[in-house]
């Protein structure tokens, strides 16, 4: 019986357009209306230089200590965090969060993992 009525439910579900989603367009109609705005008609690749160390340890800091320097005490370790992150923003950022509210201790042994 449950299951009968659950195979009803479902397609109802499936039959019936949603209504949640009347008029909405796909991504390539927007994509096309932006298309100038993020360079996209260039035939070459667009490449991008690393974050320099400065540059890094603020990524860091700002995830880390939701300013751009690190805590008084925390300077030398951030700086071997963020050389460890290889000057990477999306691992500054992860490692960072990650480490916000910690202690100096936990910082180290969570540095002894990277």
């Amino acid at each position: 019986m449950i299951e009968k009525i659950a195979t009803n439910v479902s397609y109802k579900l499936n039959d019936s357009p949603s209504r949640n989603f009347e008029g909405m367009e796909g991504l390539g109609s927007h994509l096309g209306k932006i298309q100038s705005s993020l360079h996209l008609e260039k035939d070459r690749p667009m490449t991008l230089d690393f974050p320099s160390n400065g540059e890094a340890l603020e990524i860091l800091c700002r995830y880390g200590f939701w300013r751009s320097s690190p805590h008084y005490g925390f300077e030398n370790q951030a700086v071997r965090v963020t050389e460890r992150c290889g000057n990477l923003p999306l691992g500054l950022c992860v490692v960072g969060s990650s480490l916000r509210g910690k202690s100096g201790d936990e910082w180290e042994a969570i540095m002894h993992r990277l």
